[in-house]
């Protein structure tokens, strides 16, 4: 029976392509002979899709690099960075991505060894852009403010500082109560996975203080023409006074004089406007002022 002899010599390609040599050798009653077929059988080695993504998340835009790690016996390579723009570079491209989202990359890698695709994620954030307003921006005292939020981006925190020692870290539009009077700067920072930013607006509430027209007067009574020295004790944001005397005369100043020619009861009042609004006090039968009676005697004339 004849013999058969089958070698096989491995010659390999770096772990990839691996080419054999296959020998056939018949021996027998007729002779031998030998067949030698150099790199006759191909074998490749099985395609296997792999890269890294530096940094897998962050701010758009966001600057990515990815490293190439197939393996295998591959020629094409085909990449979707998933905002619809790809590349067939095999070496490892660098990618920006200009718009906030969650995209999904695929590398597609073919060739001898067939064919193979892996995906991967990356995530990029808005970028943090603190905002708000704040209604009204000007009032009498107890004033209460109510905030609203307009803060852009990906944040999960907030901090509210009122300007009056008040703070909050409630992001959905809070309302505050401003007590006393004064100007008042508010600050909003937020933060999160786009970053920190903050707002500050400088002197932003007003808060007047309540006005309360108040006065006295010097003397209250007395004989005409009686000059009554009138004080002026209100108190609040007021810029204008208005005294009405209760004699037909008026007055704009701040602390007026006024006399009194004749006699009567008279009913005084003073009203304060200002940007805190109005008030008025009105003091009725205040001031009393009597006639300057003369004593006449009779004259005895006596006879001789």
């Amino acid at each position: 029976m004849p013999g058969i002899l089958w070698e096989k010599r491995y010659l390999a390609n770096l772990a990839k392509l691996r080419v054999y040599t296959v020998t056939l050798a018949v021996s027998g009653p007729g002779g031998s002979d030998t067949e030698i077929k150099t790199s006759y059988i191909s074998v490749f080695a099985p395609v296997d899709a792999r890269f890294t993504v530096t940094p897998t998340t962050g701010i758009a835009p966001l600057a990515v690099t990815f490293d190439n790690l197939s393996a295998g016996d591959y020629e094409t390579c085909s990449w979707a960075f998933g905002d619809d723009t790809s590349s067939n570079v095999c070496t490892p491209p660098a990618h920006t991505y200009d718009a906030p989202g969650v995209y999904t990359v695929t590398l597609t890698v073919s060739g001898a060894g067939g064919i193979d695709t892996e995906s991967q994620t990356v995530t990029a954030f808005e970028r943090v852009d603190a905002q708000f307003s704040g209604t009204p921006e000007a009032g009498v005292a107890p004033l209460a403010v109510m905030f609203s939020n307009l803060s852009t981006g990906d944040y999960t925190t907030c901090v509210w500082d009122f300007g009056d020692s008040s703070t909050s870290t409630d992001c959905s539009p809070p309302s505050h109560t401003y007590s006393a009077p004064g100007v008042y700067t508010v600050t909003l920072s937020v933060s999160g996975l786009g970053g920190a930013d903050t707002e500050a607006k400088t002197n932003y509430i007003t808060v007047y203080a309540r006005l309360h027209a108040d006065f006295s007067a010097t003397p209250t009574q007395g004989v005409a023409p009686l000059e009554v020295t009138f004080n002026n004790l209100s108190v609040g944001d007021y810029t204008s006074c208005y005294w009405v005397f209760g004699d037909g005369i008026t007055s704009t100043l701040q602390h007026p004089v006024h006399t009194y020619n004749l006699s009567g009861v008279y009913t005084v009042s003073l009203t304060i406007r200002g940007v805190a609004g109005e008030d008025t006090k009105t003091s009725t039968d205040f001031i009393s002022v009597k006639r300057d009676y003369m004593i006449f005697l009779p004259v005895v004339i006596r006879g001789n």
